[in-house]
């Protein structure tokens, strides 16, 4: 059972005791309804608060300038946490060397209990050593993460940084069936757009010109400010 259908099992049941108890002290039910209505709330706010994801500007919002500017403020009391996510976003907008020089300033085991910042340090990673066409190292630290369960404490089908292994090592057709499955599944717009364009590598790779120029030109078209979106007008160029 994912952590989100937990979540949502313990809130349930949650509101059921609080329910069934109130509903042995409060005979209004007007003011019982609200009661609930209240707690409900609360648990939403309290939830949010324990999952909170502060790369969220980027992932989802696609605004790096907002990304970058927010998580200053753990510049000096997390630098830790702080060099996860700039390495993190510096990744997704191509400034590999800048990332890989914060990126070895990490001390992993000094990450706090925190899914999101290890899925982050692993993402970035994972970049820079597919950015190196390093495909026994990429698959040395896939297989790391994946055994500490990184993906799925975050919800990512871990296929969606098996199919990187997959592409160094060529295997085309088996990367195209996989991505067709697993984009559906994302909700991490960063990393959709990321799934995509090695979506339109692969079509490339095994001459599918005229799907390889399609996903390039849908890549394009949603102006995401993010390095795949440049790797995709490139390819796009090379194509035409």
């Amino acid at each position: 059972m994912k952590k989100r259908q937990i979540f949502l099992v313990f809130e349930v049941i949650a509101a059921i005791i609080i329910y069934y108890v109130l509903s042995s002290i409060v005979k209004n039910n007007l003011i019982l309804l609200g009661i609930v209505l209240v707690a409900g709330a609360l648990i939403i706010v309290a939830r949010s608060m324990f999952i909170h994801n502060d790369a969220f500007d980027f992932e989802m919002k696609m605004n790096p300038e907002l990304y970058f500017e927010s998580i200053k403020k753990f510049e000096v009391k997390d630098k830790n946490k702080y060099n996860t996510l700039l390495s993190y976003g510096l990744s997704y907008i191509g400034e590999m060397e800048r990332s890989k020089e914060i990126h070895e300033k990490i001390v992993y085991g000094d990450i706090k209990t925190s899914a999101n910042l290890r899925y982050q340090y692993y993402v970035a990673k994972l970049h820079l050593i597919y950015n190196n066409k390093d495909e026994a190292e990429y698959k040395t630290t896939y297989e790391e993460a994946k055994s500490s369960g990184v993906f799925r404490k975050v919800d990512i089908p871990q296929e969606a940084f098996e199919v990187h292994l997959l592409s160094l090592k060529e295997k085309h057709e088996v990367v195209e069936d996989l991505l067709l499955q697993i984009i559906p599944q994302i909700r991490k717009r960063i990393l959709v757009i990321e799934l995509e364009y090695i979506l339109a590598v692969t079509y490339y790779n095994l001459n599918k010109i005229e799907d390889c120029k399609a996903v390039c030109e849908f890549v394009i078209k949603k102006n995401h400010p993010t390095v795949h979106t440049k790797l995709c007008s490139e390819l796009l160029e090379k194509v035409t």
